[in-house]
């Protein structure tokens, strides 16, 4: 089968964005903040829902300094390139128009359901195509795919599409994100979709060559929902024992989390039977909405993290799961150990606390890696007791504090729901890659440059 391309065939077309730098006082005074506003065609409550980061390039793909940020969002179509310079200010923008019909393109998608980057993938024999690439996800009606684009010039190589796949999963494209199904010395770069009541295992390395049998669409499993949406997903090293990847798909709609391990047996055997369900906390609910690998306790393993923001009448936890080589023993598997809970505290009150997960170094290289956790329904405005019109809040929490929240960010704006969307933006300055993190809001997007204070060179211009 000889994949499709596709052509994003709209003129680039300039945001409008204003770009601002505002001081947030309460994490450690020192946070600058570049606010990226709305305007134009861009308008939207739901733009910067879906936000995928990657390091800056030029056109021929070569890295630079500074940041490319994308963004899109379930009400519109258009999807918007962002990029920043290496002193953290804001540089320039473009976005593809939303006066796209044609099936091959966008169609006509209920929402743009997710989006993942990949700086490095191999574009098609004899393409043009040089990346960075992003994977975004649409759906029209039940019908799914996923579209492989050129975030440079608006066009892609390729086109996934589910009736390309014998088992024709519906939904397929509701979430995405990398793995490397094979590991050894040169990981490969395939991708995980979700889709309803499946998960779909794509070799996205063979992508220009690539036949339907190279995939595999798993439908079952240990208290598997037939019907549930696999919109979150994540994928890391976690058992340090086999190459590849383990992955992690949740349904928060069925309170659904497991992790699928010895993944390269899947595909060669043509069915999955590795998978450990994370047994449901008492009272959790909306349980998977936001998952997280990382190593957030410093022992270097990979932690499972996991938002459930409708939590005691949506207040909110997230969990952390320590997790062991044995836990994924195929003969005698150890069960999953209790979790750490966070929730915030009565002096620090957030609402649908755990919608939201990010990992990083997010004061700066050298010092503390911090978790971040949204809360956008935090802080509702007296004049309207709707969470939907919060003014949202980041919550910050240190292992090395036993997971006390260290900070929280809290923006100025009523109804902005800050905290509805994080990301960790790799952002190159000379020789130095930093922790960049990212926060969707209704009025736009907040990237918050810890980095940039006192302690380094301070170029905010204030």
């Amino acid at each position: 089968m000889t994949l499709r391309t596709f052509a994003l065939l709209a003129a680039l077309a300039a945001i409008g964005a204003g770009c601002s730098f505002t001081k947030f006082d309460d994490f450690e005074d020192k946070a600058p903040a570049a606010k990226i506003e709305q305007s134009g065609d861009i308008k939207s409550g739901t733009w910067g829902l879906e936000i995928a980061t990657m390091p800056r390039a030029n056109s021929d793909g070569v890295v630079q300094e500074g940041a490319l940020m994308l963004v899109a969002g379930n009400a519109k179509v258009s999807i918007s390139n962002i990029a920043f310079s290496n002193d953290g200010t804001f540089a320039n923008s473009q976005s593809s128009s939303d006066d796209i019909t044609d099936d091959q393109k966008f169609g006509d998608p209920d929402r743009i359901y997710t989006m993942v980057s990949a700086a490095g993938l191999t574009p098609a024999a004899g393409g043009a195509f040089n990346g960075p690439f992003a994977y975004v996800g649409k759906i029209r009606g039940q019908i799914g795919s996923v579209l492989v684009m050129d975030v440079n010039r608006y066009e892609g190589p390729a086109i996934l599409r589910q009736n390309d796949l014998s088992a024709n999963p519906a939904g397929f494209g509701v979430g995405i994100a990398r793995c490397a199904i094979k590991g050894g010395s040169t990981k490969s770069d395939d991708l995980i979709i979700g889709g309803n009541g499946s998960v779909t295992l794509w070799p996205a390395q063979n992508w220009p060559v690539f036949q339907p049998d190279d995939a595999l669409t798993i439908t079952d499993g240990t208290g598997w929902p037939s019907t549930g949406e696999f919109s979150v997903l994540a994928a890391g090293d976690i058992d340090l024992s086999t190459p590849e990847d383990e992955i992690v798909v949740a349904s928060p709609e069925k309170n659904y989390v497991a992790i699928i391990h010895h993944v390269a047996d899947c595909l060669t055997n043509k069915s999955c039977a590795n998978i450990t369900q994370i047994p449901l906390p008492d009272k959790a609910n909306g349980f998977g909405t936001a998952v997280l690998l990382a190593d957030v306790d410093g022992d270097q393993r990979l932690e499972l993290v996991v938002g459930a923001p409708d939590t005691d009448s949506q207040r909110g936890a997230v969990y952390v799961y320590k997790l062991e080589n044995d836990n994924f023993d195929l003969n005698t598997p150890k069960a999953i150990a209790e979790p750490t809970v966070l929730s915030p505290t009565n002096e620090q009150e957030g609402r649908e606390f755990g919608t939201s997960l990010a990992f990083g170094d997010l004061e700066g290289p050298g010092k503390k890696k911090l978790l971040a956790v949204g809360a956008p329904a935090s802080d509702v405005a007296s004049s309207d007791q709707t969470t939907a019109n919060a003014a949202g809040k980041i919550f910050f929490y240190d292992k090395a504090k036993d997971f006390v929240s260290t900070a929280v960010l809290a923006t100025p704006v009523e109804r902005d729901r800050l905290g509805r969307a994080l990301k960790v933006l790799p952002f190159k300055r000379g020789d130095t890659t930093y922790d960049v993190l990212v926060s969707s809001a209704v009025s736009g997007l907040y990237a918050f440059w810890a980095f940039l204070t006192p302690d380094h060179d301070d170029v905010r211009g204030q």
